[in-house]
């Protein structure tokens, strides 16, 4: 729990460090704007060159950050969790297949352009292809996480202990079956899967469809730690 906050909070840190160093940088030499604004964009203008260095140690503390949720669940001695070396690797998968979500859900509603114009920019549409890329990205992203989830069902099923073959009958068929079932598997998974192979394909590719399955997607990973986690509380 320890590292977990130290990682939380240094991650912290350093986002509303970015945060800051991007927006001094909107500001060019001489650029007129706020007199107190632009004056403190200047102060902070020579730090931005560290932007590069602190978004390498972002990165590494995301990794982190995202993964330690299983890590801390795997260190128990619940059925569901404990010891699987795979519930940290689907808690990185989900999260960075919400991640890619959002991130396509804010370009695609607008919000991209946005902040664009917030830091500097000039709210300039991203382009189709990298729109194209991100929701190949996102497919894959999608296909990734199932593929686990079914790893680490299984490995409790048929390989680990009879108390976690249990606890996986549990989340299949038990009280949460119906949030796992709905939620995680047709909500969060094969319906944007179907909604994103469809966009790919152009039968349907409209922002609508896109917001939409991103929208499950997110609903998704919420669906996914909702189940696990209570599922292993009733063990």
């Amino acid at each position: 729990m320890s590292m977990g906050s130290w990682i939380l909070l240094i991650y912290s840190l350093i986002g509303i460090v970015l945060i800051a160093l991007w927006w001094a940088g909107s500001f060019e030499p001489g650029e007129l704007r706020l007199t107190v604004l632009s004056g403190l964009g200047a102060v902070m203008r020579p730090a931005t060159a560290a932007i590069g260095v602190l978004c390498w140690i972002a990165a590494v503390l995301a990794v982190l950050l995202i993964a330690y949720t299983g890590v801390l669940l795997s260190a128990t001695n619940q059925p569901l969790w404990g010891g699987v070396l795979l519930l940290p690797a689907l808690f990185v998968a989900s999260a960075i297949s919400t991640g890619m979500a959002l991130l396509v859900l804010v370009l695609r509603t607008g919000f991209g352009r946005l902040l664009d114009l917030l830091f500097g920019g000039e709210g300039e549409p991203v382009p189709s292809e990298t729109l194209h890329v991100m929701g190949m990205a996102s497919l894959v992203l999608g296909i990734v996480e199932l593929v686990v989830l079914a790893a680490y069902l299984a490995w409790l099923g048929m390989f680990s202990t009879p108390a976690a073959a249990a606890a996986v009958s549990t989340l299949l068929t038990g009280p949460m079956a119906f949030v796992f079932w709905g939620g995680v598997i047709i909500v969060g998974l094969l319906i944007p899967l179907a909604l994103e192979i469809g966009s790919i394909k152009g039968w349907g590719g409209v922002v609508g469809s896109v917001v939409a399955s991103t929208s499950l997607v997110l609903l998704g990973g919420f669906f996914l730690r909702l189940s696990v986690l209570l599922t292993g509380q009733m063990m």
